[in-house]
């Protein structure tokens, strides 16, 4: 590994390693053995950083291993993303427009402008579906501020904001610019005339009253609102809260889902038909 040349001895001898410390016990255990007993019973997010590492190392998997399998990234260019692509004006399809720390670029709709904590939405096409994924799964909460222009019902016409966690389907690209029917979402809506609501189950769409009166809590609070999203791993639940009030459980993750292997990405969808966007901006809070 050292012999690579990737790394330089300091002075004394020593080697000097820039990388994020989570895990890297199990790869030097691995090392000093050859033994990989003690990464078989790790749960998945400590898996995925531990692929990290294998990688960042030039080490190949050990195959004695069960590794997560993430979901496939979506295509830089395909089909109706041509389409997006050339609407917006972008010369380069493919690369992400803008960083964040947070926010996955690689899941990431080209509607979608990447400015650190926020994300800002093109609003030159009046039609379209954008979602974005986190970077992180099975993060247990997240907080997001959503800077809007929606001031009475009829505003809210042909326009959805969702917001909660969603697990990509592993077996095929997760669309970035459209539905994901084969992924599994948990998700809590946001404006009328689904306000306040969420589905009956990651597999059943029927929606049912969660949120009493959204519309109304968001339309009394100006042009921004909060919606808080909390992952309970043990409980096996998912439950929200919307400025200063937490609304209890929403979610019961099904019993076939293996909790400590699949990853819950954090996750945002706007919908817009022929209307104006009514989304500006909607920022990460720590």
């Amino acid at each position: 590994m050292l012999g690579s040349g990737k790394w330089k001895p300091q002075e004394d001898g020593s080697y000097f390693i820039d990388c994020d410390p989570t895990g890297i016990e199990y790869l030097f255990d691995y090392l000093r053995t050859g033994k990989t007993n003690s990464m078989k019973d790790l749960n998945y997010a400590l898996k995925v950083k531990l692929q990290d590492h294998f990688d960042y190392f030039m080490i190949p998997l050990p195959t004695s291993v069960s590794w997560p399998t993430p979901a496939q990234k979506p295509p830089n260019d395909p089909g109706d993303l041509k389409r997006v692509y050339s609407l917006l004006e972008i010369s380069r399809p493919g690369k992400p427009r803008g960083q964040s720390d947070f926010w996955s670029s690689d899941y990431c709709s080209p509607i979608f402008i990447l400015d650190g904590k926020t994300i800002k939405i093109d609003d030159r096409l009046k039609t379209f579906q954008a979602w974005v994924l986190g970077k992180d799964p099975n993060r247990k909460s997240f907080s997001v501020r959503i800077k809007h222009r929606i001031n009475h019902l009829l505003s809210a016409l042909n326009h959805n904001l969702c917001i909660g966690y969603t697990i990509p389907d592993t077996t095929s690209r997760f669309n970035t610019i459209g539905n994901n029917p084969t992924a599994r979402s948990y998700l809590l809506y946001s404006f009328w005339p689904h306000d306040g609501k969420v589905t009956q189950s990651e597999r059943n769409n029927t929606l049912l009253d969660y949120v009493p009166d959204m519309m109304k809590i968001i339309r009394e609070n100006g042009n921004y609102f909060t919606v808080h999203v909390f992952l309970d791993k043990n409980e096996r639940t998912i439950s929200f809260g919307v400025n200063d009030k937490f609304y209890g459980i929403a979610y019961k993750i099904a019993d076939d889902i293996d909790i400590d292997m699949t990853p819950l990405y954090p996750s945002i969808y706007v919908g817009c038909a022929d209307a104006d966007t009514k989304v500006e901006s909607i920022t990460l809070l720590e």
